[in-house]
This record gives structure tokens, sequence and C-alpha cells, in this order.
């Protein structure tokens, strides 16, 4: 049983998740309601039970290979990549209808390590993240990959590019890294407090923002060599959810995370309003879309919030599994999940229908 008293299946690779419960608790941030942080503090340690059943006409299907799937990103010219654990790289060339697997890289020692995070600054440029301050670069759309040296051995949950050369990259132990030269160097921005930060987004070349534990958000207007603390941030507030992910347009912000928590801001983040959630459910992943607003998690939830809206978020559930990432491009949008789970929507998010691997 987790910590609220869900329940939590075997996890990968053999991992005892009482071990990670104890490592977690020896660094001082285990406590009731982080009722799935051993999802997100490795984004792949344990799941909750998921069964892949369909609900309310929408339906969804788990990939023949069942491996858990932690972020997903698309290129403008149609193509879509999705990455997961102990290396897995899925690509799909017809907007995400159908997806082939294969590994990033078969021969090389990272092959097996697993992958947080891949987002693309355009239609040739992009990075991948994760274990062991892994990060990969792609010139040519996602076809190949170079590794790149960040200088570290922390997890890296997310990497985020301002444009093919600015990006920033954030994990656990309080590490910040960002680049001005497409990660020929990788300069580090080691945080006090050594909090873990879980997502980050630039807008453009100087502004990002990173957000985590104890509903931490913080924002650099220098493209990450300064980082200014615009909420949370205070370990010793036990009542502070962590803040799973972060999405901004222009001076529109959202972010979103444990037990349903959901903040936006119209300033830029100079001030953070709560938004009524309809679910108690973890979300890990938050996008614009189209005068929308998209928000996956736990229980394979999908959040829809029109800004400025009066309605509450409206809610669907296309899967039982726990969705890490949503993406769109237009009005084809893809959310993924642990065991494989992938679903579309080609209607803006009024529709999902299952999708499939070969």
């Amino acid at each position: 049983m987790g910590a609220s008293g869900e329940k939590i299946h075997k996890s990968w690779r053999g991992k005892d998740w009482k071990t990670l419960r104890r490592r977690v608790a020896n660094k001082g941030v285990l406590r009731p309601q982080y009722s799935y942080v051993w999802l997100m503090f490795c984004l792949v340690a344990m799941g909750v039970i998921a069964t892949g059943t369909s609900k309310a006409g929408f339906a969804a299907e788990q990939s023949a290979l069942q491996d858990d799937l932690f972020s997903v990103a698309s290129v403008p010219s149609g193509a879509w990549y999705a990455v997961g654990v102990a290396g897995t790289l899925l690509s799909s060339d017809d907007n995400g209808r159908t997806w082939s697997s294969r590994k990033i890289a078969e021969a090389q020692p990272f092959g097996w390590l697993d992958l947080y995070s891949i987002r693309f600054a355009d239609e040739k440029h992009g990075w991948i993240s994760g274990e062991q301050g892994l990060i990969l670069r792609t010139d040519d759309g996602g076809k190949t990959w170079k590794r790149q040296t960040s200088g570290i051995s922390e997890e890296l949950y997310r990497l985020s590019p301002g444009n093919a050369n600015d990006a920033i990259a954030v994990g656990t132990n309080g590490t910040i890294l960002y680049t001005r030269d497409g990660g020929e160097h990788w300069i580090k921005r080691m945080q006090k407090g050594q909090l873990d930060y879980f997502d980050a987004i630039m807008s453009d070349a100087n502004n990002g923002w990173v957000v985590g534990e104890f509903e931490t958000v913080m924002h650099t207007s220098d493209g990450g060599e300064t980082w200014d603390l615009q909420r949370g941030g205070k370990r010793a507030n036990f009542r502070a959810a962590a803040l799973f992910s972060v999405s901004f347009r222009d001076q529109d912000g959202m972010v979103a995370g444990q037990s349903g928590n959901v903040f936006s801001t119209s300033d830029s983040g100079k001030n953070w309003r709560s938004i009524p959630s309809t679910t108690e459910s973890s979300m890990y992943a938050v996008r614009f879309s189209d005068g929308q607003i998209w928000i996956a998690g736990d229980d394979g939830t999908l959040l829809n919030i029109v800004p400025g809206g009066t309605q509450n978020p409206s809610i669907v559930h296309p899967t039982a599994a726990t969705l890490t990432d949503v993406g769109f491009r237009g009005s084809t949008g893809i959310a993924v999940g642990l065991e494989g789970i992938i679903v579309r929507t080609d209607d803006s998010g009024a529709h999902w229908h299952k999708v499939g691997q070969k």
C-alpha cells in the first residue's frame, strides 16, 4: 500500500518499492499527501494498478510491448516521438495514427537508461533527457541522436528548449542546467535546499519556469543563469503539494501537481491563483492548445480548461492507466502513459481514439 493507502503494483526491473520509499523518507520529503511521489521521483519506479479499459465511449489501447512511456512531442512536419523506460523510443510518421518502436541506442552504454523527456525546438533540433544525467541531441528531426556531456549524474526529468541554442534541464537534488550553444556546454545552477524539480518550460531564449516539490515555482529571465522564487519553495511547509508540470503561452501560465492541485497566472507568474479542480488525481502534464488547456494524470484523467471561462474544468477518462504527458499540434493531440498507453484525438479533444504500435 502507498502512504495514503492506495495500491501499488510490483515495480519494474524488480526494484523494491519499500527501498525507494525509505530513500525518499531519508530525504525528508515523504509525507502522507505524497500519494504518488514515487512515480515522479523516478517517473518509473512504480505505478498505480491499471486495467487499460475504456470509459464513457472513449477507446484506448496498451502497446504490445507495454513499456512505460513518460514523454511525447512532435515536429512541424507531422512526425511524433515518445520516450520511456529502458531506452524506449517510439516514432510515428502519420500524425500519431500508428507507431513504430526502436531502442535509442542498442549498442551504446546508455541504451538501457530510462528516457524521461523529449522536446523539440524546431523541425530539426531537439533533446532527450533521462537517467544518470543523460542528455541526447538531434539535428535531423529525431532520426539520429548524439550524446552530450551534462557533467552530472542526477536524474533529469525535463529538458525544455527556447530555441535551437538555448535550453534548460531540471531534475533531482536541486539540479538546474542551462545551455546557450545548443548543448555543447551545459552549465550547472544547483539550487540550495536540494529540492527535486519535475518540469520546466522556456517561452523564449531568456524566460523560463521550473516547478517541483513544496509547490515550488521559479522563474529565470536570463536563460537559466539566475532564478527567482515565485511560489512555494519552503521545505518546512508539509501542506504544500508537489507541482509536476508547467506550461506558458505569452504571460498566461498554468501549473499542476499532486492531488489535483492546479494554479494559473496571467502576469508571467507574479501572482498565482488556485483553479477549482474536479479531480483529486495527481496531474503530470499541462499543455495549451487552440484556446484550451489540457492536463493529464493519474487514473487516465484528462482535464480540459477554457482560460477565462466560468465553468469548472471538464474531465474525461479515456483509459484507467496513468497518463504521464500530453502534446498537441493543431487539432491533433497525443497522450502517453504507463504500460505503453497511447491515446489520440484529431478534433481538439472532443473525442479520443485508440492507437497502436507496429
